[in-house]
């Protein structure tokens, strides 16, 4: 997955980019408090979880992302 490009078309600030890093971060932990030994029922919805993000490439994520700018809030 490729948050970040070099040059001024198209690439990420230093805040956008830590701001990604942050999401995907809290959303694979929240996962992984789903699994064994925790067991817990998550609050994130299944369609913006963690796995719903493993099959995705870089491309198709930065299109959802143009659909949505503003990102979905949890």
């Amino acid at each position: 997955m490729e948050l970040r490009r070099s040059g001024a078309a198209g690439g990420l600030s230093c805040v956008e980019y830590v701001e990604q890093l942050t999401m995907l971060l809290f959303l694979r932990m929240a996962d992984q408090l789903t699994e064994l030994p925790y067991n817990q029922k998550s609050s994130i919805p299944k369609e913006l979880g963690w796995k719903s993000l493993l099959p995705l490439d870089g491309a198709i994520m930065e299109t959802m992302e143009a659909q949505d700018p503003g990102g979905s809030k949890l």
